[in-house]
């Protein structure tokens, strides 16, 4: 769910970026990141299911700390962008970071959990 949450995030922060025009350089990392997350929320299936069948938790331990670096690289992201966004419209920018921390405070129990 952490991935999905943080999918609309970059959504949030797409369509912002295209509204108004502001840092275009930021459009295509941040649709690059949602297939990128995607992939992990994938891979974090895969994980639980290879953790079922064999106890083995490597997968369960490592696919969560790179979905959180991916969530890290999205927040900057929405840093960047918040320099060039003012006006309503930075709510929306505001908006997508707070999805994104709340994305990466439930990664990081995952990682814990699975520790």
């Amino acid at each position: 769910m952490a991935c999905v949450n943080a999918t609309f995030a970059l959504s949030l922060l797409i369509k912002v970026l295209r509204i108004t025009g502001k840092a275009p350089e930021l459009l295509e990392p941040a649709r690059q990141l949602i297939e990128e997350i995607r992939a992990a929320a994938d891979a974090d299936v895969a994980a639980v299911h290879d953790y079922m069948q064999t106890r083995n938790k490597q997968g369960m331990q490592q696919v969560p700390k790179e979905a959180g670096h991916l969530v890290t690289k999205a927040i900057t992201l929405c840093a960047e962008a918040s320099r060039s966004v003012t006006g309503l419209l930075a709510a929306d920018i505001a908006a997508a970071t707070a999805l994104l921390d709340g994305s990466a405070s439930a990664i990081s129990a995952c990682v814990a959990a699975n520790g």
